[in-house]
């Protein structure tokens, strides 16, 4: 991934200094919404399975050994019976990746989360607020091209395993940021390019996996 920013000779004329400190902070952001793109997109992106045999066929599919299927959770009575039979499918799954319109939903499904005898059930155990991700997708403009990066849709979650077997990054290496002589030809004083390689891969079944959860009947 790369970018590029060019410093023309009419910041200085006409005593324009102020955007050079504007264009980098433009710079810094455009790569952390890249970074969470680059972490997220597979797992919202990727395909998911409702197999049948009920919640002992789902499990045994997400957690065959030679074939693991990232499973789709339906929709059942509430989201607190709903979010159990995804944690009773993935008992290794402690992160939520959320839509932030579905936040109170979710969140008083896991604050409500008791037995009749008032202990935390399996849901309040093992969720909890701070870890709930809620991420919406974003958008980056770069002169007239906008790039629009996909969140989580509302109604639906993604409980994860936090367990790093089914989750690799790879990095060639991190942001590298240099400077070059600009191109007196198009009155440009300074030419700085910005540039990374890396990626993330996923493998979404298994038990250390992910699944998709509808919350919304």
């Amino acid at each position: 991934y790369a970018a590029g920013i060019e410093y023309n000779e009419d910041i200085v004329e006409y005593n324009q200094t102020w955007r050079v400190s504007e264009i980098n902070v433009a710079f810094g952001e455009a790569y952390n919404k890249l970074l969470n793109h680059i972490h997220m997109n597979p797992i919202i992106s990727g395909s998911y399975t409702t197999t049948g045999g009920g919640l002992t066929g789902q499990k045994a599919a997400q957690e065959s050994a030679t074939s693991p299927v990232a499973q789709l959770v339906a929709f059942s009575t509430d989201v607190e019976t709903t979010l159990r039979n995804a944690l009773s499918i993935l008992p290794a799954g402690r992160i939520l990746i959320a839509n932030s319109a579905d936040r109170f939903l979710i969140e008083a499904a896991i604050a409500g989360s008791m037995y009749e005898d008032d202990s935390p059930s399996a849901v309040k155990r093992l969720l909890s607020s701070d870890r709930i991700i809620y991420y919406d997708g974003d958008s980056v403009t770069v002169d007239e091209t906008t790039y629009t990066y996909a969140g989580v849709t509302a109604g639906f979650v993604y409980l994860v395993s936090p367990a790093k077997k089914n989750f690799q990054e790879l990095i060639k290496h991190d942001l590298r940021i240099d400077s070059g002589d600009g191109d007196l030809s198009r009155l440009i004083l300074a030419q700085v390019v910005g540039r990374a390689r890396r990626a993330v891969a996923a493998v979404l079944g298994g038990k250390n996996g992910v699944v998709k959860v509808d919350i919304v009947s």
